[in-house]
């Protein structure tokens, strides 16, 4: 009875340990290093140059406040909680970012043209 008391006692000291150290873990790095609630726009392609983060859900950008990115998305990602849709300046055309998405080269698309970014149900 006694035997059994310990390897009892040695197994659920163990579950403890493996659950606290869960709790600890750190969290997967976020896609190309654009911070949790936030809309990232990249002047190069595989998330370099940023160049832009917005953390509002309902708000409309002029991308060419930014430096370099007018007409130069490369790279996003959306992690905000709502879509981004980004506008061209010559058309009323626009393309939709998802909530959780991203791309890393988005060179030769519309994405690249864009000039202005708007989130959630902003227009």
């Amino acid at each position: 009875m006694e035997f059994k008391m310990k390897v009892g006692t040695t197994i659920s000291a163990l579950a403890l340990a493996t659950g606290a150290l869960a709790a600890t873990a750190v969290p997967a790095q976020a896609v190309g290093g654009c911070p949790e609630a936030k809309l990232c726009l990249y002047t190069g392609t595989n998330f370099t140059g940023l160049a832009f983060t917005a953390a509002s859900t309902a708000a409309c950008f002029d991308l060419r406040n930014y430096a370099g990115l007018d007409g130069n998305v490369r790279s996003y990602v959306n992690n905000l909680p709502v879509k981004a849709t980004l506008w061209y300046y010559y058309s009323s055309s626009s393309v939709t970012i998802r909530s959780g998405g991203f791309s890393s080269n988005s060179s030769g698309t519309e994405v690249e043209d864009a000039y202005w970014v708007c989130t959630g149900d902003a227009a």
